[in-house]
């Protein structure tokens, strides 16, 4: 034997015993209806029982609708549903209150039937399809999170063997002995495994991040070393694009020896200036060089050391951290610009450091980070 329907439950909370009777009479055919006569009853059977809307009098005695809608919206339960105010009052200002504490409706007494039946069916509707909409991002994010969580364990995994190959690999081309032509079949398998391992330790970190699990391990170091590592690493492919990379130490042109220390956590650093310089290489044209300025900037209370890299393209995409204006870059590039800059974003600030930017078509692009100096 088939199950009735249950009817949705109108809480109708007016003082007036005909305004009570009217409502009840327009409903009780279609819904169960509920009755309170004051805001306090109201939040009661609010509390204590499952009510799909509520039809709410504004001038009540002790407690008026607009107080009640202000509480009924404060319980976690009152969220969800739909307060639809009647009375007999007609300013804008007093529909325009109505609305800004939680209301979602107003009506004027005295009601029609017809209106008052449509205006709720449209509200309960408009009510269940929020709820399946939510229940379905909740699925969605529950979704992406477990798929997150298995990508973060395969690339952990992926991590400890890399790194043995990434040793090896480093071992067998500095070995002297190899011909020319085994040399140039290890560096490039050596670019593209430190590339890869680039690419896996960035997303792990992140991750980390993201989730408040990244320990930093704050150390004092040379920013220099880890330029000079990209330099090493990608020398092939700098030199096939004739790509250049200019240095300056407050105003001076680097020289051997010099040094230009910072204080952070050396492998977010790195992760970081392979991001910044890949992405800049990637889209840039034969022959373009990076402008790289090393600078010790006071402030009031410390000093910053400033990393600034300058591209003469306008190669920033959109994103929602630096609010810049979307350029037209390939759509893979664009991705990987607006994934890397939030990357960068963070890692920096766990650092107590920051990043900004600047771009624009007639200076080129201007990305600056600012490292705490060494204590």
């Amino acid at each position: 034997m088939n199950q009735p329907v249950r009817k949705s439950t109108v809480l109708i909370v007016d003082d007036m015993p005909n305004n009570i009777r009217t409502l009840a009479e327009i409903l009780s055919g279609d819904y169960q209806v509920l009755v309170a006569t004051n805001g306090l009853d109201a939040l009661h059977i609010i509390g204590s029982e499952e009510v799909a809307v509520v039809l709410l009098d504004v001038m009540m005695p002790e407690m008026d609708g607009y107080e009640v809608c202000k509480k009924i919206k404060s319980l976690p339960i009152g969220k969800q549903i739909p307060v639809i105010f009647v009375t007999a009052r007609t300013e804008k200002l007093d529909e325009a209150h109505a609305l800004s504490l939680g209301g979602i409706d107003f009506l004027t007494k005295p009601v029609h039937a017809a209106v008052v039946r449509a205006r709720i069916r449209n509200h309960l509707a408009m009510a269940e399809m929020m709820r399946t909409l939510e229940q379905q991002k909740a699925q969605i994010e529950e979704s992406a999170a477990f798929r997150e969580e298995v990508n973060f364990l395969y690339q952990t995994d992926l991590r400890g063997p890399l790194d043995h190959i990434v040793s090896m690999i480093n071992m067998l081309a500095w070995n002297t002995n190899l011909t020319k032509q085994q040399e140039d079949l290890v560096l490039p398998i050596l670019r593209y495994t430190y590339k890869l391992s680039n690419l896996i330790n960035f997303s792990i970190e992140l991750h980390k991040i993201t989730r408040g699990r990244y320990l930093c391990r704050f150390t004092n170091f040379d920013i220099l070393s880890l330029i000079d590592d990209f330099r090493t690493i990608e020398g092939d492919f700098l030199k096939k694009r004739e790509y250049g990379i200019h240095i300056t130490i407050d105003g001076t042109p680097r020289g051997d020896g010099h040094t230009f220390k910072v204080k952070g956590d050396v492998r977010l650093c790195y992760s970081i200036i392979n991001a910044i310089l890949m992405n800049i290489f990637t889209i840039s044209s034969r022959g373009d060089r990076v402008d790289i300025a090393l600078t010790t900037i006071k402030t009031d209370d410390h000093q910053l050391a400033s990393i600034q890299f300058h591209s003469q393209h306008h190669i920033i995409p959109n994103s929602p951290e630096t609010g810049l204006k979307k350029t037209l870059v390939a759509k893979k590039d664009e991705m990987r610009w607006e994934h890397d800059l939030y990357a960068i974003l963070r890692m920096m600030r766990i650092q107590e450091g920051n990043m900004s930017l600047e771009s624009t078509p007639e200076n080129g692009s201007l990305l600056t980070l600012l490292f705490p100096l060494p204590g």
